[in-house]
C-alpha cells in the first residue's frame, strides 16, 4: 500500500508552461511519481524564467522552476529523434497519466497523439492544456494570460467602474488551468479505476478562466453589481 495519497500513480510531464508544471506539481506534492521530460541543452523553458537566485540568470537558478518542479524526477529526451520517442513510448506503457501543455498539434507532429498512446496503454489518461482547446475556431491561436482574462470576461469584472478593465496581478490563469487540469485528470483516473479505460481530457485555459464566473451571475441578479 502507498504511504501517500497519490503514491500509486506515475505521471509524465510533457508541459512547457506554468499551467502544466503546476498541475504535475500538485500530483508530485501528494506523492505521485512525476517524471519531467526536458529538452536537451536548454532544458525546460521555465528554467529561463525570472526571478533567479541572487539575480543570476542561470538555468539551475530559476526560483519559478524550483517551485513548480519540486518533488519531481527529471529526464532529458530529444523527442525529435526516433530514439527519444522510443524511450517516451516505453515510459507511456508504464504510466497512468500524461500531462501535455503545448500547442494543439504538438503530439500529432511527433506521431504521439492520443490514438497512438491509447493503442499501447488503454488505461492511460492524457490531459492536454492549450490556449483555446483542441477544437473550435480559435484552435490554432496563440494565447497569453492577458488574452485569457479579456476573452473570458474576467477583466470586465475587475477594476474601478470609471476606468478601463484591469487584469489581476500575477499570471493567475495559468494556475487556474493547472488546478483544473489536476482535478480533471484525477477524475479521469478515478473513472479509469472502475472502467479500466483511460481518456483524453481536453482543457482550454480560456475556458478555465471563464468558469470562474460561477458567482458573478448570481451577484448581478440579486445586487445589480459587477
Amino acid at each position: 500500500m502507498p504511504t501517500t495519497a497519490l503514491g500509486n500513480f506515475r505521471v509524465l510531464d510533457l508541459s512547457s508552461d506554468i499551467a502544466g508544471a503546476y498541475c504535475t506539481k500538485l500530483f508530485a506534492d501528494y506523492g505521485a511519481d512525476v517524471i519531467k521530460i526536458e529538452n536537451p541543452g536548454t532544458g525546460d523553458p521555465i528554467r529561463h524564467m525570472a526571478p533567479f537566485f541572487k539575480d543570476d540568470p542561470h538555468i539551475e537558478k530559476s526560483l519559478t522552476f524550483f517551485y513548480l518542479n519540486c518533488n519531481k524526477r527529471s529526464l532529458t529526451l530529444d523527442l525529435d529523434t526516433e530514439a527519444g520517442r522510443a524511450v517516451l513510448l516505453d515510459l507511456i506503457v508504464k504510466s497512468d497519466a500524461v500531462i501535455c501543455a503545448n500547442p494543439p498539434d504538438y503530439l500529432e507532429k511527433l506521431g504521439l497523439g492520443y490514438e497512438c498512446m491509447e493503442r499501447i496503454n488503454k488505461r492511460l489518461v492524457l490531459t492536454t492544456i492549450t490556449p483555446f482547446g483542441n477544437f473550435g475556431p480559435y484552435r490554432e491561436y496563440l494565447g497569453s494570460d492577458l488574452l485569457y482574462y479579456a476573452m473570458s470576461g474576467m477583466m470586465y469584472t475587475s477594476g474601478a467602474y470609471s476606468r478601463e478593465p484591469l487584469k489581476h496581478g500575477h499570471p493567475q490563469s495559468y494556475y487556474m488551468g493547472g488546478i483544473t487540469a489536476a482535478y480533471s485528470t484525477l477524475a479521469a483516473l478515478f473513472s479509469r479505476n472502475f472502467t479500466g479505460v483511460g481518456q483524453h481530457v481536453d482543457l482550454s485555459l480560456q475556458e478555465c478562466v471563464a468558469a470562474h464566473h460561477y458567482d458573478s451571475a448570481a451577484r448581478y441578479s440579486y445586487t445589480g453589481t459587477v
